[in-house]
């Protein structure tokens, strides 16, 4: 960093930076109070007629309360108070909580114990910022640079307007730069902080120096505090400290896009093992199927066997008692075989006998015919 160089160039300080910001407009010079009370009034959008620096420390209202440090707190000739505060970077909270915070303490701060109701201070935080926030609730971003928010109901009714937050983002003055006559106050002021170190938008800051007197209040303030080398000294640190912040995001993001992708890569192996134990769970289950079912046939073969075996046993037996009465039959017939035989014998041998009586009687008949007897003695002879 070459101070020196800077400051024979004429180059001016960054006004997005807090140092350079909060000196531009509290600078004990006629230029840096011009400056501030015509930020204020296009902020505002009304007229005032003096703007009062106050100190930016906040006394704690109770035992470990959070410290807060305003960046320029000022107070209207009508009792009502702004804090303005450049934020160049966003950084890793919401910033609508962190201004919600800031706009409730500033009230409760200058509004007393004793105080009547009806005093209660209208106060502003007033919000720079150097990116665009984010929508909440409503999904259709604004085009405007500047949001104004209340307490209000969804209808728009409102409690008492006390607190008020305004929030300017700065990158959203792009669209601005065709017509800088046709601009609101505001809107130059939103680019000039927003281009003025960009040195192929000099035609243009020109033009809105000429025609603002605020705004060239502001860069002759800012001219004079350029010359200021603690200044240059803190932004250049707080350069380094962003890109610094920027290289370990960057190298955090990708750290956290390796984890990411190592996660996804576990997931994945994950859900692969989960496929292939449901898988093995399957045809474990399978396996006890055939294994019941092998079992169920093992016990109906048992059973089967069991009842061949008796089977087999009962046709032992019934084999036995058939061989039994068998044996018994062919020894009745046996029996019978000998008895008939044995009746045969005694039926032929009488059979035979009476057969050989008859034909004994019939010789004999015929050779007592031949001897001449008649057959009343023949037949005597033979009863006898």
């Amino acid at each position: 960093m070459n101070i020196e160089l800077n400051k024979r160039m004429g180059k001016l300080l960054n006004p997005r930076i807090d140092t350079t910001f909060k000196a531009l407009f509290t600078s004990n010079t006629e230029e840096s109070r011009s400056a501030l009370k015509a930020f204020i009034e296009a902020v505002i959008n009304r007229k005032i007629d003096a703007v009062n620096l106050v100190p930016s420390n906040i006394p704690y209202e109770f035992f470990n309360q959070r410290g807060i440090n305003y960046d320029i707190l000022c107070k209207f000739e009508d009792g009502k108070f702004a804090n303005i505060e450049m934020q160049a970077f966003n950084q890793n909270y919401d910033y609508g909580d962190r201004a919600e915070y800031y706009v409730a303490r500033l009230q409760s701060t200058f509004f007393k114990k004793g105080d009547n109701w009806k005093t209660v201070p209208q106060v502003y935080q007033i919000n720079v910022a150097n990116f665009i926030y984010p929508q909440k609730g409503n999904k259709n971003s604004s085009d405007s640079i500047v949001s104004y928010f209340t307490m209000r109901t969804k209808d728009g009714r409102e409690l008492a307007n006390k607190m008020n937050i305004i929030l300017i983002e700065l990158p959203k003055v792009e669209k601005l730069l065709d017509n800088i006559k046709d601009n609101t106050a505001l809107e130059n002021w939103a680019i000039f902080f927003f281009f003025l170190d960009d040195v192929t938008k000099m035609e243009i800051i020109k033009k809105i120096i000429d025609k603002e007197e605020g705004i060239m209040k502001a860069q002759q303030s800012l001219a004079s505090i350029s010359e200021d080398e603690i200044l240059w000294a803190q932004q250049f640190m707080q350069d380094v400290y962003e890109s610094d912040k920027t290289s370990r995001m960057d190298y955090y993001k990708e750290m956290e896009d390796k984890i990411k992708t190592m996660e996804n890569n576990v997931k994945i192996k994950e859900n692969a093992i989960k496929i292939k134990e449901k898988d093995i769970k399957i045809r474990e289950n399978d396996v006890k199927t055939m294994e019941n079912a092998i079992k169920s046939r093992e016990s109906d073969i048992k059973f089967r066997e069991s009842d061949i075996k008796f089977r087999e046993s009962d046709i032992k037996s019934r084999e036995s008692k058939i061989n039994n009465k068998e044996i018994e039959l062919e020894k009745k017939q046996n029996k019978l075989i000998e008895q008939g035989l044995k009746e045969g014998l005694n039926k032929g041998r009488m059979e035979g006998i009476l057969e050989g009586q008859e034909k004994l009687k019939k010789l004999i008949t015929k050779k007592l015919v031949n001897s001449g007897f008649s057959e009343d003695e023949i037949q005597k002879l033979l009863d006898v």
